[in-house]
């Protein structure tokens, strides 16, 4: 089962202490303000992995990085992202620490942090899923988003390592755009995303005749609304407004519910992932039940955030949809108000309005 977290805890505070007072491998002069500071953050961030705050851990540790350097920081920081799957981040703070290594005066932790970012690393590299974008009908400057996020220009079409769980893609060109691909990236694996540019539906035209010459120009047609039909007094596409404003409202409020759940749902599918590895390394023989259900928090997590997005754009334009309808209802009343307007013609001269 391994050690307790409260021996776990001991260990991480001998290793900060190790870390702090003489085996740092530092890159400037640290000041004793800085080296307090970053003792500190350092015994923070063991705090928090041992409670299995991961983020928290990560926060506290780059902290003490940034202050004074040692490989024991970027030990706990790899663990940390390995454990939000955070797979490349990890990778590449145990690749620093192995690439590093330990100088000849170092301190038995700063060495075991070696040896231990070293086997660490041996067994995540096989396990690292990849992926490549290609482009089909490529056309101009085509910038490629994952997740939302742009892909800098230099990665498109190489194949290189990912994080697993799912990731979206599109392509575009400012005027081609492709369709959004979702994947689901498993460990090991490796894969190879296409991305089609294609033109989206073009609107229908308005089909404008023109009479002609000489032609006298065509009558009015009105059509007389039907007895009680207020829509027309006031505005009939006012009340569409409104209508469509409720339909928004609702479909907001059915995202943000859904959104919420998921959201709640994984974070609980995530607890229990982490329950069943409480140590580092963990038991060979759990590692498809973390991985099913990490994969399961990552896919609920998905579902939330569309859901939240889905949940505020409905809100949104229900909003903007309800002061549409309004305008127009306003509108729609002052044309219809009662009065006189003068005109005059050629032999001709009167009065029209509204009564």
């Amino acid at each position: 089962m391994g050690v307790g977290k409260s021996s776990r805890a001991v260990t991480a505070g001998m290793l900060v202490f190790s870390l702090i007072s003489s085996s740092v491998v530092p890159t400037f002069a640290a000041t004793d303000e800085e080296r307090s500071a970053a003792r500190a953050a350092a015994s923070q961030g063991a705090d928090a992995y041992d409670a299995g705050k991961w983020q928290d851990a990560v926060d506290m540790f780059t902290r003490a990085e940034q202050l004074v350097h040692s490989p024991i920081h970027l030990m706990f920081i790899a663990r940390s992202e390995l454990k939000l799957s955070h797979w490349v981040k990890a990778y590449e703070a145990f690749n620093r620490v192995k690439r590093e290594g330990a100088p000849p005066d170092a301190s038995p932790a700063v060495k075991k942090a070696v040896e231990d970012a070293t086997k660490e690393l041996a067994k995540l590299q096989p396990q690292m899923p990849y992926i490549a974008t290609k482009i089909k009908n490529a056309n101009g400057e085509v910038k490629v988003t994952m997740d939302g996020a742009q892909v800098p220009p230099a990665m498109v079409g190489l194949m290189r390592p990912v994080d697993p769980g799912q990731h979206s893609f599109q392509a575009t060109n400012g005027q081609l755009s492709s369709d959004i691909v979702t994947v689901d990236v498993q460990p090991a694996s490796r894969q190879t995303v296409e991305l089609e540019l294609k033109l989206g539906t073009p609107a229908t035209p308005a089909v404008v005749t023109t009479p002609p010459p000489g032609a006298p120009p065509p009558a009015p047609v009105t059509t007389a609304p039907p007895p009680g039909d207020s829509s027309v007094d006031h505005g009939g596409g006012s009340n569409g407004l409104r209508y469509a404003s409720y339909g928004a409202f609702g479909v907001g409020a059915v995202g943000l519910v859904l959104g919420t759940v998921f959201l709640v749902k994984s974070s609980s599918t995530q607890n229990k992932a982490d329950d069943l590895c409480p140590t580092s390394p963990c038991d060979p023989s759990k590692k498809d039940q973390i991985s099913a259900k990490d994969k399961d928090a990552a896919s609920q997590r998905t579902v939330g955030a569309v859901g939240l997005g889905v949940g505020g754009a409905g809100i949104a334009a229900g909003v903007v949809l309800f002061l549409l309808s309004n305008s127009s209802n306003k509108a729609a009343a002052r044309e219809n108000e009662p009065g006189v307007t003068p005109f005059i013609g050629y032999r001709t001269a009167g009065l029209t309005g509204r009564f």
